[in-house]
């Protein structure tokens, strides 16, 4: 019995650790994020490319803005990564018509294509929060691991 609990508590870990992207504690997140980017473990876009992904979320109440932020941990530290003009309004990028103000209770695909500028530093494996903002306050929240070449 005990090594059949240790066996699936392995699988357990290791189901969990295997997907490049996960939660934000406090904050609704996506119902799903793919990117051709991203493997099982990581997203890798190189500086002067364009991260493309798509993110599904599904809110219950309408926002009449979504701003898009990206921010490493960099050696535990905060480091906002610049969003190029133009890429900052997620209101914009959003699939099937759909623009601000959002509706309510129904599933919304957020399509990314962000622009990497030359001037975000090089990182492997860390962790990035990607993020919607209403308001200043987080809307939709994932947690991906990056390297950044």
């Amino acid at each position: 019995m005990a090594k059949l609990i240790i066996a699936l508590s392995f699988l357990l870990i290791v189901s969990n650790v295997s997907a490049f992207w996960g939660p934000c504690a406090g904050v609704p997140s996506p119902e799903w994020i793919t990117s051709q980017q991203c493997d099982a473990v990581r997203c890798t876009v190189s500086r002067g490319g364009t991260l493309i992904a798509q993110a599904q979320y599904t809110s219950p109440r309408s926002h009449n803005e979504l701003i898009v932020r990206f921010t490493a941990f960099l050696l535990g530290l905060p480091v906002f990564l610049p969003i190029p003009p133009g890429f900052e309004d997620a209101c914009t990028q959003l699939a099937d018509g759909i623009t601000c103000p959002t509706p309510a209770n129904f599933p919304i695909i957020w399509n990314m294509n962000a622009p990497i500028p030359t001037t975000v530093p090089a990182f492997n494996n860390a962790p990035v929060r990607v993020e919607l903002l209403e308001n200043n306050q987080s809307v939709v929240c994932a947690m991906v691991t990056a390297t950044i070449l």
